[in-house]
């Protein structure tokens, strides 16, 4: 009977080892899957300020674009009133 409480231990050993080795991979792992998820939100901060970045230059520049188009418009039409003030009236 000694031999096989003997051989119990060892058992009872081998399996304790076991679950620590477990528990270190598991707990490595969960530190790499951490840090792999600490990287992609920092790569996701970094893309929204750029997004917001860039949703308030285009804005920026449609403003500035139909305030350009407004001045145009209106420099057109000024001109076109000068020409039509301009132009000889027929005398028939």
């Amino acid at each position: 009977m000694p031999s096989s409480k003997k051989q119990l231990s060892s058992c009872e050993n081998v399996n304790v080892k076991s679950l620590i080795i477990v528990s270190i991979i598991s707990f490595s792992e969960y530190e790499a899957l951490d840090l792999e998820l600490d990287q992609l939100n920092s790569c996701l901060d970094k893309l929204e300020n750029w997004n917001d970045s860039l949703q308030s230059r285009m804005k920026d520049m449609l403003e500035n674009m139909q305030k350009t188009r407004v001045e145009r418009q209106l420099q057109f039409n000024g001109n076109s009133s000068d020409t039509d003030t301009q132009r000889p009236q027929d005398t028939n």
